[in-house]
């Protein structure tokens, strides 16, 4: 009987450990889930945001394609024109100056184009 008890004791103590180490694991996986849920929703956030800033960077590309073409327009409007250079035999065609203008989105690289080649495009 003494024998008996001893290992009934040893067992309870084991499935005491074993029931310790359950609860602790259990606590670790909410935990984990917790936080997983936290990144789930920062990542979406995120994704939310760049699809924000895309939407509003499209915005302003086609109100500065707007502003830039009428502004082309109110200057041939009112007879501005820059003399013109012979052209050269690799010259490209107006057509293809304006394309290349409107195919532009930085503003930087745009202005600097517009520069070089206004006389053409305000013909």
């Amino acid at each position: 009987i003494a024998r008996l008890t001893g290992e009934v004791e040893r067992l309870q103590t084991k499935a005491k450990t074993t029931a310790e180490k359950v609860s602790a694991l259990e606590t670790e996986n909410g935990t984990l889930k917790s936080a997983s849920a936290k990144e789930t929703e920062a990542a979406k956030a995120s994704a939310d945001a760049i699809q924000a800033l895309k939407a509003e960077n499209d915005t302003l590309r086609k109100e500065a394609k707007t502003a830039s073409d009428k502004a082309v327009e109110l200057l041939a409007a009112v007879g501005h024109k820059a003399p013109v250079d012979n052209e050269k035999p690799d010259a490209k065609s107006a057509d293809e100056i304006k394309k290349e203008f409107a195919a532009i989105t930085d503003n930087r690289k745009r202005g600097e184009f517009y520069e070089k080649h206004k006389d053409v495009l305000l013909s």
